[in-house]
């Protein structure tokens, strides 16, 4: 049995407006009439994947290799998607797109970041959930600038309006492209077929009115003259969003899990832990309730017992509710934080793109693009509180001479027996603070391409790209106004209610009852606060590929090359946060750079051809030399193979080793104090009962089990320059089968197998507690700050190379198409069926070397995901269904019945159907689209996440929270 102890953080909001007179027109036929034909549904042929060959011959480069191939023979797994995937799905972002991919795990985007304190509507890919920074994301086959201190890419930066393509590579890929390609590649690939001027405009709302959006382009490309062509686009994408978990039924249920108290020890077949509903606060409410000093819970006896404070003036009874533990209890009046959080953070984005090429002479082309994106989000983040032992988010002490203290109040503090009591307060009546980001991103590439002669091409290009992000939080509480704001007294001289500090600037607050500050003390104890960020990216790349030599079985492929690549951050905070003085966005500033040298080489040698057995056998080989200025020089490599005994399957394995560099938020970050909830100390009378190896640390350390029971920690977090690069060894195998009998069937099979070991990262605080305390590792005790009272104080959250991971499991596809009339006779389209797959078997993550934490079947990784799409393709319309199934999981695998009482997480399926239409118009193209994502409203699957920090009664990053909701748009082409 494994046991944890669960911890978080917090954030809160508000918004929303409305559409639905725009959209009953448009979606009535899509829900009433079963898409009749004016706004049918539209499903693209299942794109054609890596694994299968079909009909082009055409040269073609791809992601997973810098080789040019025919037919996608190279042994790395790639699948693709193209436009009309995005369309039909109806999806703003890339993220949120490859989401419902099963090879992607808890993808960031606007609708899972809500509870953060930037609130930035980031959208950020990540593969076999090893995180976004191990991700590696191109352009065009080229970096893109990150967007933020954590070198990831925001793709909703990206123009949706632009993209042609998306090549997704499941398995490493350092060796081709470097740093960062550790779990594999997403490749974006920008359209080029637009010819003359291209209009679509779309829109979109969820069945309760919420979550609309809006999206509008315009695309214009022509050629110039004889050798030249360009294309211009613009587009403007907003959504209003979903600012409150209230807004949905299954948000309302106040998820959490808390402390059993009627736990006895271990083997008791009594759960330590409870999934329960209606859990809120207990030592704290909108109204400020009054706690004892020396234990921060209600009195129990005494005039003061169970007591709060009334809005207005007065007092009033406090229900305490049920099972209750230092901080939650089920129902009371305490209050509950979920309620409030964004489901969809309001975002906007405005971008600009343009792209030229000219053939220089007949061997040589100029190219260039250029792009320009800004993003804007507002959120609201979290009310201030307090209720934790001390810090930040302390209880309010409150003397008996404070000036807004009720007499009634005041006489039974002299009954009692005290001078001083302390205040659990959820402050709401001061306002939440609200979060505005702008995020702007500008990227230029410039390059020359040629050939040297039929069998042998060059590429040089040079890339310069900037991102400048901003976060503005308004009514960010400055803690030493607060706490000396609270502290009033009347003016002995002057009879005035004045702090007690004698400072002439200070407002004194009024805390008593919900509504009692006044708007001058509010001013006063909060302060809009900024964060700025730059984010620069040089790189400067010369590939060079062709035949090397002629072998009986074919031509020795070869690519090589080199990179540079520069890198800097400039982060710099508001004083305020500096000094760690406010509520939230403290620590320093951060500055740092670095520089990376590569060169690299690859090839593809053919061995056997056309023999028996041996209808094809290839060898691939790659490696990369890297220098970097901060971790020094490594080398990364590549080998595999692919074998096709016969014509219509093929066999193929990789096996590399693989790198990524610690970024610059990691190396360079200033340290900053961030807010964890100690759901129950292990060294309590609670966390070390019936546990022997607990209590004996415990003792070990010097902790009494009289020690507090939990409570809101500060917790250091910031970079190390000592950091080194993670490395990977991953393995692929597989086979291809296609058919000759059946040429539009296509069936791929891979197993993959990674191990990361140095993995860069904080371990969570329950990890580190139950490190220390139940497997007695000195180091992990050795981040434990504790009081004089030995409760905990801090934990060290820096960042460290302290984990190995590994991950492994099978991906799946089958793509079939098959013609209208062998279906029903004389039918002219096309019948599209296409299935993607994976199944995990293990992800487990180590931090000593010894005890190793299981992940897979977990409530964010379930161990099985399956994606289907089934339509028809007609000449003028289409219709199409895409099914979306998440296995069942666990909220946590490692638990057991002692552990946790409610530990299943049902299955899940969401069902979305999209249609179009063209209609003629002589020389223009007018199409016609619509869908309904989430038809039979599903709600998602109830669990909640074990960071407190995503307090949603879901996981958001895997199922659908939005609900039925319809879009609508139309495509003109000119």
């Amino acid at each position: 049995m494994r046991t944890r102890f669960v911890e978080g953080k917090m954030r809160i909001t508000k918004t929303t407006v409305s559409l639905k007179a725009i959209m009953f027109a448009c979606v009535a036929p899509l829900a009433i009439g079963g898409f009749a034909p004016a706004v049918s549904a539209q499903s693209a042929p299942p794109a054609e994947t890596e694994d299968g060959e079909g009909d082009d011959d055409n040269v073609i480069t791809v992601t997973g290799s810098r080789l040019d191939a025919t037919g996608f023979t190279a042994p790395t797994p790639v699948t693709t998607f193209d436009a009309e995937d995005l369309t039909q799905a109806g999806t703003p972002t890339v993220a949120e797109f490859l989401s419902t991919i099963p090879a992607f795990v808890n993808n960031e985007s606007p609708q899972n970041t809500g509870i953060n304190s930037s609130g930035n509507a980031n959208a950020s890919v990540n593969l076999r959930n090893l995180g976004a920074g191990r991700t590696l994301v191109l352009v065009n086959g080229r970096r893109h600038v990150p967007t933020g201190t954590s070198g990831t890419v925001n793709t909703s930066l990206i123009p949706s309006s632009m993209i042609g393509q998306i090549e997704v590579v499941t398995g490493g890929a350092s060796a081709a492209w470097g740093s960062d390609a550790v779990s594999g590649v997403v490749n974006i690939l920008y359209r080029t077929d637009v010819d003359g001027l291209e209009l679509d405009g779309q829109v979109g709302i969820s069945q309760r009115g919420d979550n609309e959006e809006y999206r509008l382009s315009a695309t214009y490309g022509a050629p110039i003259g004889d050798r030249g062509r360009f294309m211009i686009a613009a587009e403007y994408y907003k959504t209003e969003g979903i600012t409150a978990q209230r807004d949905r039924d299954w948000g309302r249920d106040e998820l959490q899990i808390i402390p059993n108290t009627a736990n006895t020890g271990e083997n008791d077949g009594i759960p330590r832990n409870l999934l329960a509903s209606n859990v809120r606060t207990a030592n704290s409410s909108l109204n400020g309730v009054i706690l004892n000093p020396n234990t921060l819970a209600p009195f129990q006896t005494g005039p003061l017992a169970n007591l709060q404070f009334a809005p207005g003036v007065g007092t009033q009874p406090f229900n305490r509710g049920t099972n209750t533990s230092f901080l939650w209890t089920i129902g009371g009046d305490g209050t509950n934080f979920s309620q409030d959080t964004d489901l969809i953070i309001p975002n906007s984005r405005k971008a600009l793109f343009a792209v030229f090429e000219h053939e220089i002479t007949d061997d040589i082309e100029f190219y260039f693009e250029g792009s320009y994106t800004q993003a804007e989000a507002e959120s609201g983040v979290v009310q201030n509180f307090n209720f934790a032992p001390g810090g930040v988010v302390g209880v309010v002490p409150i003397r008996i001479d404070n000036a807004f203290l009720p007499a009634s109040v005041r006489a039974a503090m002299v009954t009692q027996g005290i001078t001083q009591f302390s205040l659990g307060r959820v402050n709401n009546d001061m306002g939440f603070i609200n979060s505005t980001t702008r995020n702007v991103t500008t990227r230029f590439v410039g390059g020359l391409r040629g050939d040297l002669d039929q069998n042998w091409n060059w590429d040089f290009y040079y890339q310069y790209g900037e991102n400048s992000f901003q976060n503005e939080l308004e009514n960010n509480r400055i803690t030493a106004n607060f706490f000396e704001a609270a502290d009033a007294i009347v003016d002995p001289g002057s009879g005035n209610i004045v702090c007690r500090s004698g400072n002439p600037a200070c407002v004194p607050l009024n805390l008593f009852g919900f509504g009692s500050p006044s708007a001058e003390a509010i001013d006063y104890v909060h302060a809009t606060t900024r964060q700025l960020s730059d984010r620069s990216q040089e790189v400067a790349a010369l590939t060079i590929r062709g035949d090397l030599l002629q072998l009986p079985a074919g031509a020795v492929k070869t690519a090589f090359g080199g990179e540079y690549r520069s890198e800097s951050t400039d982060f710099r905070n508001d004083e305020l946060g500096k000094r760690n003085e406010v509520f939230l966005l403290t620590g320093g500033d951060l500055a740092g750079s670095y520089k990376v040298k590569e060169a690299f080489a690859e090839v593809l040698v053919p061995i056997l051809a056309d023999k028996p057995f041996f209808d094809l056998l290839e060898l691939n080989g790659a490696v990369r030399y890297t220098d970097y200025t901060t971790i020094g020089d490594l080398v990364t490599w590549k080998v595999g193979g692919s074998w096709r005994p016969f014509e219509d399957l093929r066999l193929r394995a990789t096996y590399s080793s693989d790198i990524r560099a610690p970024n610059l938020a990691e190396l360079f970050t200033a340290q900053a104090l961030v807010f964890n909830n100690v759901g129950v100390d292990p060294c309590s009378a609670l966390g070390r009962a019936g546990s022997p190896a607990i209590d004996a640390n415990c003792t070990a350390e010097g902790v009494p089990p009289t020690v507090p029971n939990g409570g809101t920690i500060t917790t250091p977090i910031g970079g190390n320059p000592d950091l080194q690069e993670e490395s990977a060894k991953t393995l692929t195998a597989g086979f291809v089968y296609s058919p000759s009998w059946a040429p539009r069937v296509n069936l791929s099979f891979d197993y993959f197998d990674i191990k990361l070991a140095d993995a860069i990262g904080t371990l969570p605080l329950a990890r580190i507690l139950e490190g220390c305390y139940e497997d007695g590792n000195q180091a992990l005790c050795d981040a434990i700050t504790r009081g004089p009272d030995s409760s905990i104080q801090s934990v060290n959250l820096t960042a460290l190379n302290i984990a190995s991971r590994r991950i492994s499991g099978v991906d799946g596809e089958l793509s079939v198409r098959v013609p209208g009339d062998a279906v029903f006779g004389g039918a002219a389209g096309d019948f599209n069926f296409r299935v993607i797959g994976s199944y995990l078997f293990r992800d487990e993550t180590s931090t000593d070397g010894i005890v190793v934490i299981e992940g897979a079947g977990g409530a964010d990784q379930p161990k099985l995901r399956m994606n289907l799409d089934l339509g028809y393709t007609a000449d003028n319309w289409g219709i199409t269904s895409r099914v979306n199934f998440i296995g069942s999981s666990k909220f946590d695998v490692n638990f057991d019945v002692e552990d946790l009482d409610l530990n299943d997480v049902n299955s899940e399926t969401y069902v979305n159907l999209s249609a179009f239409y063209d209609v003629a118009m002589g020389d223009r193209e007018l199409r016609l689209y619509g869908g309904i994502n989430n038809l039979f409203d599903n709600d998602p699957a109830r669990t909640v996440d074990r960071d407190f920090q995503n307090a949603y009664a879901t996981v958001p990053g895997l199922h659908d929270v939005i609900g039925r909701r319809f879009f609508v748009g139309a495509r003109v082409s000119f």
